[in-house]
C-alpha cells in the first residue's frame, strides 16, 4: 500500500512538470521522456493500492469468519447461509425503497428523478436495486451452507 502512494504522490509531482496541450489534458502518445514514466507510475500506483486494499477485504474477511466459525453450531451455520443467500435481494429492496423515498422511479431499464438535496443519486439507486442478480451467487452458496450444515446437524 505505501508503494502505491509512493508511486501515485511521484505522478502527481512529475506531473506538473509534463507540457499540456491547448485543452490542459497530458497527452502520452505524443508526451516526451517525462509523460510515460508519469503514466506507468500513475497506473502502477493505482493498479498497487487497489491489490492492497483486495488483500486488506480478504484479510479482514477471513479474520471474521474464523472467529465466527470457531463457535460455529449446524444451526448457526444454516442461519448465517440463509443471512448470505437473502443480502442481495435485502439491498435490491433497499435500493427500490430509496427510489420511493426520494420521489423516483425505478425499472430494469434504470433510475429516475431520484435527487437528494441537489445530488444525483440515479446511479447509486439502480446499482442498489439491480444487486438482486448477485442471488444467483449467493444462493448457490447459502444452498451449500444448507445442505453442509443439515449434515453437520445429522453426523453430531
Amino acid at each position: 500500500m505505501c508503494a502505491g502512494i509512493l508511486a501515485g504522490l511521484l505522478a502527481w509531482i512529475l506531473a506538473h512538470f509534463v507540457k499540456k496541450g491547448p485543452d490542459g489534458r497530458i497527452n502520452v502518445s505524443q508526451g516526451g521522456l517525462v509523460v510515460k514514466p508519469v503514466f506507468a507510475l500513475a497506473v502502477g500506483g493505482g493498479l498497487l493500492l487497489g491489490f492492497a486494499l483486495i488483500a486488506f477485504v480478504i484479510s479482514a474477511l477471513w479474520w471474521v469468519f474464523s472467529e465466527i466459525l470457531r463457535d460455529m453450531t449446524p444451526g448457526g451455520l444454516s442461519l448465517l447461509s440463509l443471512g448470505i443467500g437473502f443480502l442481495p435481494l435485502v439491498v435490491s429492496a433497499l435500493g427500490a425503497g430509496l427510489a420511493k423515498i426520494l420521489g423516483g422511479r425505478i425499472d430494469a431499464s434504470g433510475a429516475q428523478g431520484c435527487f437528494f438535496l441537489g445530488f444525483d443519486l440515479n446511479n447509486l439507486v439502480y446499482a442498489l436495486f439491480m444487486s438482486y442478480w448477485a442471488v444467483f451467487l449467493s444462493g448457490g452458496l447459502a444452498m451449500f451452507g444448507l445442505i453442509g450444515s443439515g449434515i453437520w446437524a445429522a453426523l453430531r
